[in-house]
């Protein structure tokens, strides 16, 4: 997610683009990054993560292996917002 943003001068996806805008390869200056592949979007459980924005940035979520969202066997991972050039949140 950092490269997309922060190298790649782009904002954050938001929750209807989700993560599905992060794979193959992204072209910062000469190099080629590579991103995610389709697989990595599936959780141990072969269930889809959930991608969702925040004010400060997101989080993915797994629903587990009961897979059901909202008890406590799920596993979040939240990340901040990087900013990029000419962002006015970069103060």
């Amino acid at each position: 997610m950092k490269v997309y943003v922060v190298w790649g001068g782009k904002e954050l996806p938001d929750a209807a683009t989700g993560l599905h805008v992060l794979r193959g390869q992204e072209r910062v200056g000469n190099l080629l990054m590579p991103m995610i592949e389709e697989a990595d979007l599936i959780d141990p459980w072969a269930r889809p993560y959930r991608y969702v924005t925040t004010e400060t940035g997101f989080r993915l979520e797994s629903s587990g292996p009961d897979r059901v969202f909202g008890n406590s066997d799920d596993i979040c991972v939240s990340g901040q917002y990087w900013p990029t050039k000419g962002d006015d949140r970069s103060d």
